[in-house]
């Protein structure tokens, strides 16, 4: 009988430690594997890049076009904002690249509305040179439609920790499709002076308009 009532201990022992591990409420992240999201920072860090790589090509064209027409201080001071581009570039270098590019651009839609005078065969050259690196950052900013709306999908998803530290790559996806537009505008009117001037347009240039 002594025997029996051991052996029932032993198996009331055994057994409660299951029963209380079974009544413990489920706590959420434990045991699971957690949500593998998007690397926003990753994400952010390669479209500044990007972004940095297309504006720096778009400046040097401006350079190159605003020197071939003239325009020596104004060429000088694109080209200098190019070259103060970087990939770790902040919002605020962004946001004054842009300023100087939208500047550039009006300067020279306003050079390409004058008569032409007469251009040596040395700028027609120049010219040429900023028709093709225009070209080149008009091809990299429409590379970049993926990138843009992948990191714009995630931007949405993002946490409050999160959101102050993709400002940068916010900023490009706002600012992305103006800018694509008006540097097609400036392509249509660089081109269009280059045919009426007896400049060579390169078939770069063609492509992207």
């Amino acid at each position: 009988m002594r025997k029996l009532v051991v052996y029932a201990a032993l198996a009331v022992c055994i057994s409660a430690p299951v029963v209380v591990d079974a009544a413990l409420p489920s706590l959420p992240g434990l045991g699971s594997k957690p949500n593998s999201g998007p690397d926003l920072g990753a994400s952010q860090t390669g479209l500044v890049k990007s972004y940095v790589g297309a504006n720096k090509d778009v400046l040097m064209s401006q350079s190159k076009l605003l020197e071939a027409l003239g325009l020596k201080d104004k060429a000088a001071a694109a080209r200098a904002t190019a070259d103060s581009l970087g990939d770790g570039a902040t919002k605020g270098n962004l946001q004054d690249a842009d300023k100087a590019q939208s500047d550039d651009s009006k300067a020279l839609a306003e050079a390409l509305k004058a008569p032409a005078g007469k251009m040596d065969d040395q700028s027609k050259k120049i010219y040429t040179q900023g028709l093709i690196l225009l070209a080149s950052g008009m091809t990299k900013y429409t590379g970049m439609h993926k990138d843009i709306d992948a990191f714009k999908s995630g931007l949405s998803g993002a946490s409050i920790m999160e959101t102050p530290k993709l400002q940068t790559g916010a900023y490009v996806v706002t600012s992305f499709p103006g800018n694509l537009q008006n540097l097609t505008e400036t392509m249509k009117n660089a081109v269009a002076f280059a045919r009426t001037n007896g400049i060579e347009v390169p078939s770069e240039a063609t492509a992207v308009i």
